[in-house]
């Protein structure tokens, strides 16, 4: 059973491009990748001829993009995305889904700010209201 299961995550890690088996081979323990998963892709790695060069860009970009998934949580929302959530926050169908994606998108503390935003824009709202009414 474990020689099929060893020839299927093989099969598996042999239909990857190279960049999936980069990601693969360069894990850390705390990616929670089994050791076993990573020695084969290091082994298709070397199946496939990926000079050694290769290998080191694979590695450096595995590493950037690791330190980019780290910095998302805490990525501040830019001008442009605080003024479309103040302008447009009282249509919730489209504010409060565009920051459900952005949490889900591992954007944390933009998907926060939207939702301040989201809430300072039923004040402006009701304060421009509230004008309207005073001096209509």
């Amino acid at each position: 059973m474990e020689d099929q299961d060893s020839t299927e995550l093989a099969q598996r890690i042999g239909r990857l491009r190279d960049e999936q088996l980069a990601e693969i081979a360069y894990a850390t323990p705390e990616d929670g990748i089994l050791e076993e998963a990573v020695a084969a892709a290091q082994a298709e790695l070397d199946r496939r001829g990926v000079a050694v060069s290769a290998r080191d860009d694979l590695e450096s970009q595995v590493a950037a993009r690791r330190v980019d998934e780290a910095a998302k949580p805490d990525a501040q929302m830019g001008l442009p995305g605080i003024l479309s959530f103040l302008a447009f926050g009282p249509l919730l169908a489209i504010t409060l889904g565009a920051a459900a994606v952005l949490y889900a998108r591992g954007y944390k503390r933009k998907a926060g700010e939207a939702l301040i935003c989201i809430a300072f824009s039923f004040g402006i709202y009701g304060a421009i209201a509230a004008l309207f009414a005073l001096f209509a």
